[in-house]
């Protein structure tokens, strides 16, 4: 009995289902790749553009550490601390709220704007 042909839809669904399933610890994205060509009929362009696709929309998430680029499914969700500024916290430049327009005061009083 011959073996009935595999579909390109069932070969993504099974390269995306083994893509979650590897990512559940860091991998790089060559061990991806090398992964995911082995056992399916997809080329890595697949993975490249499932990575930064999954990437975007917050399903994974890459890891920095050790000088080397590591992909892994998000669990929680990333809470990153803010490195400590230069300056003072009542001057950091960071915390304040975005300016719309800008007003001169030359001793305690406002000045008025020049149009140009």
């Amino acid at each position: 009995m011959a073996k009935r042909p595999v579909s390109k839809a069932a070969q993504l669904r099974a390269a995306d289902n083994l893509l979650r399933r590897l990512l559940g610890t860091p991998k790089t994205r060559a061990g991806l790749i090398a992964a995911v060509t082995a056992s399916s009929q997809v080329s890595k362009n697949f993975v490249y553009g499932w990575l930064s696709e999954n990437t975007r929309n917050g399903t994974v998430t890459v890891l920095k550490a050790g000088g080397r680029q590591t992909y892994q499914i998000t669990v929680h969700a990333v809470i990153e601390t803010v490195s400590e500024g230069v300056f003072p916290s009542w001057m950091e430049p960071r915390a304040l709220p975005v300016a719309l327009g800008r007003e001169v005061f030359i001793s305690g009083q406002p000045t008025k704007a020049k149009k140009d």
